[in-house]
């Protein structure tokens, strides 16, 4: 995760008087977590990564939502070429 989203999600936070707990919570996971992410001594997962851009961007795509993240990650686990795909197309995104 770039510096750049951390610095975005940290203005977003602040912006919206949250602390760090409360936007754990909105994406999902634990604030320790979240903490260690942060910190980058805990790498971001792909579904925490594509969260935080949905929140930055203000928008939840239903059609892109947790269930679509999790039939991709189980189609990843089953095909090698399938899972380069998407880690090819995850990078993509993280550079955008």
């Amino acid at each position: 995760m770039s510096a750049d989203l951390f610095t975005a999600l940290e203005q977003f936070r602040k912006a919206n008087g949250l602390n760090q707990d409360e936007l754990a919570r909105t994406l999902g996971v634990s604030q320790p977590h979240l903490s260690r992410v942060i910190a980058g001594t805990s790498a971001a997962g792909n579904k925490l990564l594509f969260r935080i851009r949905a929140l930055l961007d203000g928008q939840r795509r239903p059609l892109l939502g947790d269930r679509w993240l999790m039939d991709v990650a189980a189609a990843a686990k089953r095909s090698k070429s399938f899972r380069r795909l998407v880690s090819s197309a995850m990078e993509l995104l993280r550079k955008s």
